[in-house]
């Protein structure tokens, strides 16, 4: 799958670049990445010896200052960092979650969302389940009100592409706490985005609507997520405790860290390669095919098997949007690879 992905992208990147040696230049890049792969030593070094690297931390410093030495090391044209104003958010303690029924507690793996504000002490109170945010706001606000609401959506497991799956429960954990406070819900509870079926609970950024009152908001793991929702329709009344001490805190500048190839034939065309360098607060994950992907073409370069005829720009960034990068990159001609 990653060798398929990669020519793929590869296929992408350069095919209006060249004429008739198209599928030798790109074999000859295609070659190098099977025999001299470097990306996952450079994966296994931001990995392990910085780790996680939610943006605003120290370890995202560390992983800024990282991404320009390795730039530099590939004898790019330029490398320098384009200051951006980040989220700064803690996570704290970690999470406590169970719930009783009868004299039954059964604590339950629980991550909070990213950006949710803490709940300061704990928080305990009935669940009210729903599986999609226009079920929701179909319920009258007096059965929501005080409570907590947990989304019960899976992703779709039908669905090949999985980026699909994904984006079709997303709307649960980006709208989803704002939805229920608009009800009087004094917390949100999601199944984690995953189509793993296990105890690890996924964080993920949650968006708080302007002008709505901000609660608490957590993930559950599908495996408790299911027996949650076992248990409440056995027992519509158990009390459930939410109690973590996450943080936001003011926005702070860090860097993308940016890297160019100059083009020869169409300096003012680029071609943008770029992908996340920060990861959330409880994982260290990062892209192979990006790292691996660019680290190619700059080997291919410095053999001088192909002349690159378009500007080239490594981008190694905090959370970026498409609207920043358009505006550092303005030329019409822009063609972006995120």
């Amino acid at each position: 799958m990653k060798k398929a992905f990669l020519f793929l992208l590869l296929s992408t990147l350069f095919a209006p670049c060249f004429g008739q040696n198209d599928s030798t230049i790109i074999r000859n890049i295609y070659d190098e990445v099977l025999e001299n792969g470097q990306a996952y030593a450079h994966l296994h070094s931001l990995c392990k010896d910085i780790g996680n690297r939610i943006a605003g931390s120290e370890n995202a410093d560390k992983a800024i200052a990282w991404s320009v030495e390795l730039m530099k090391s590939y004898g790019l044209d330029s490398v320098y960092t384009m200051p951006v104003e980040v989220p700064h958010w803690v996570r704290g303690p970690k999470e406590i979650a169970y719930y009783n029924s009868g004299e039954l507690r059964k604590d339950l793996t629980v991550v909070a969302l990213g950006g949710s504000v803490g709940s300061k002490s704990a928080i305990t109170a009935e669940v009210i389940e729903v599986k999609s945010i226009d079920q929701l706001r179909g319920i009258d606000e007096k059965y929501v009100k005080g409570k907590i609401v947990f989304f019960n959506k899976a992703m779709d497991p039908l669905l090949i592409n999985t980026g699909a799956a994904y984006g079709g429960a997303y709307d649960i954990r980006s709208q989803g706490p704002s939805e229920a406070a608009k009800k009087g819900a004094v917390a949100c509870l999601i199944r984690s985005l995953t189509l793993a079926d296990d105890q690890y609970a996924h964080t993920g950024a949650t968006r708080y609507e302007d002008g709505i009152v901000q609660i608490p908001a957590a993930a559950l793991s599908s495996v408790d997520s299911r027996e949650l929702s076992k248990q409440l329709s056995q027992n519509s009344t158990l009390k459930f405790t939410l109690h973590f001490q996450s943080e936001v805190f003011p926005r702070k500048m860090q860097a993308n860290v940016i890297g160019e190839i100059r083009g020869s034939e169409f300096p003012d065309d680029y071609i943008v390669v770029g992908g996340h360098l920060d990861s959330w607060d409880v994982g260290e994950e990062i892209s192979v095919e990006e790292k691996e992907l660019i680290s190619k073409i700059m080997t291919e370069r410095r053999k001088k098997k192909w002349a690159e005829l378009k500007k080239i720009v490594w981008m190694d960034g905090m959370p970026l949007t498409e609207k920043e990068i358009f505006s550092f990159y303005p030329n019409k001609n822009l063609k972006k690879m995120l």
